[in-house]
């Protein structure tokens, strides 16, 4: 069985503490954000939140590694 690559949840801004939000999602569960992704955020506001897997920066991520580790071979003597 194949998993999603994306989530789309519902939660609610429960409060701020300083530089983070505290999000209530509909399971109940709470977690934290930094402030500075949401800066106009407000106790009470409903949000949709979703989450994404990026499989292309990934691969790209793990060539740039590849390529590193290959040069650093090259250099080993």
């Amino acid at each position: 069985m194949r998993r999603s690559l994306s989530i789309n949840m519902k939660a609610v801004i429960d409060r701020i503490e300083g530089d983070w939000i505290v999000f209530e999602a509909e399971d109940g569960t709470t977690f934290d954000v930094p402030i500075a992704y949401f800066p106009e955020a407000q106790g009470g506001d409903h949000v949709m939140i979703t989450i994404t897997k990026d499989e292309e920066s990934k691969k790209e991520s793990e060539e740039r590694i590849a390529e590193l580790r290959s040069k650093l071979r090259k250099v080993e003597v």
